[in-house]
């Protein structure tokens, strides 16, 4: 429903990298084992499991000396331009902030006139398709069914409460699950092993291992939410381009989450008029400066960390019918913090409507 990014050594996502996307599976896997009190190493951090004792992230996704149980591949993407939509009073200085996350010159793109004047051209592309795609997933018969009921409630969730891919708090890897595979599995039979998976988590026994107290990814329901929003009408027809649209765009998606997800109209920083309007800014309000810094990502000299909020970009799920919005975070106050964003959403988009609970 949305571009996907699985990125590359350049910076870019023209070419579909599968590790891009088993990365994002098994952050969301290590979610979800934490969620229902199951240890998950982290194995980039130089505590990863090894000998006998593995974590089921490493049984399902492999370690050391540890082969994967699946194998993953997609078809049916093309590479297509990266470009944003943004409300006309913060073109020039959130153009400017994209025009740096995504390269810049070092990544082919350029950037000519200044001011309001100022265009952004990104060199850089991501996949997409205007039908659908296909994710193959392959796995040994005599396992079979305890691995993919596993991996159909993991892609599943993922589907339903965030993304897939990298870059999801940019709005990318917007999926929805549509029908069945070659083997004549129906949807029905979907469900099924999307049910088994979410027993066979459930039902183990929590863990005796635990890592050092720290904020990791969990779906734990005191530190994770997710929402949804449908929009009955166009609310990007009047804001700008940053980059330029690919050939036939049909506007089945609008790439606008940075201009929801930060601000939509900004303060003059020489003349004091106006003031800071968007999400962040009413986070801040709420939260302070840097509590809002640690959920929304912060660029401090070298220092810098990532949103721990994601926004998707404005997608359909069905030709020429209504917008939906996706917003998800692991943070601290989940409940609190969402009900901040829902207000907000629902204050800026007339007519805005929040969707019932996303999980389930």
């Amino acid at each position: 429903m949305t571009p996907i990014w699985t990125g590359d050594i350049d910076r870019d996502s023209r070419r579909c990298q599968e590790t891009g996307i088993l990365g994002s599976m098994r952050f969301w896997y290590e979610g979800l084992l934490r969620k229902y009190g199951q240890y998950a190493c982290l194995p980039l951090e130089g505590q990863g499991c090894r000998g006998e004792q593995l974590c089921e992230a490493c049984r399902l996704f492999g370690a050391t000396d540890r082969a994967r149980r699946f194998r993953l591949d997609l078809s049916g993407l093309a590479p297509t331009p990266v470009f944003f939509r943004l409300s006309k009073a913060v073109r020039p200085i959130s153009g400017n902030w994209l025009w740096n996350i995504f390269g810049g010159e070092d990544t082919g793109g350029c950037k000519t006139g200044a001011g309001r004047d100022v265009r952004f051209r990104f060199a850089v592309q991501a996949l997409w398709s205007s039908q659908p795609f296909t994710l193959t997933l392959r796995v040994r018969p005599h396992e079979a069914r305890s691995v993919l009921s596993k991996l159909a409630f993991l892609i599943d969730t993922m589907s339903r409460e965030g993304g897939i891919g990298a870059k999801t708090q940019h709005g990318f890897g917007q999926i929805a699950i549509l029908g069945t595979a070659e083997d004549g599995r129906s949807p029905t039979d979907w469900g099924e092993l999307c049910a088994q998976g979410k027993r066979d988590l459930g039902g183990m026994e929590s863990s005796a291992r635990r890592l050092e107290e720290r904020d990791l990814f969990t779906l734990d329901a005191s530190r994770f939410f997710s929402l949804k929003f449908r929009l009955t009408a166009h609310p990007y027809a009047a804001a700008e381009n940053a980059g330029d649209p690919p050939a036939g765009y049909d506007q089945s998606y609008i790439p606008c989450s940075f201009d929801i997800r930060y601000k939509y109209e900004s303060k003059n920083p020489f003349s004091g008029q106006g003031m800071n309007r968007g999400m962040r800014p009413a986070l801040r309000e709420e939260y302070g400066r840097d509590r809002t810094a640690l959920m929304c990502g912060q660029v401090e000299g070298s220092d810098a960390w990532a949103s721990r909020i994601h926004v998707s970009h404005l997608f359909r799920v069905q030709p020429k019918g209504p917008y939906y919005l996706k917003i998800w975070g692991d943070v601290e106050n989940a409940v609190g913090v969402a009900e901040v964003i829902a207000s907000h959403i629902l204050g800026r988009f007339r007519g805005a409507q929040q969707v019932p609970e996303v999980g389930q």
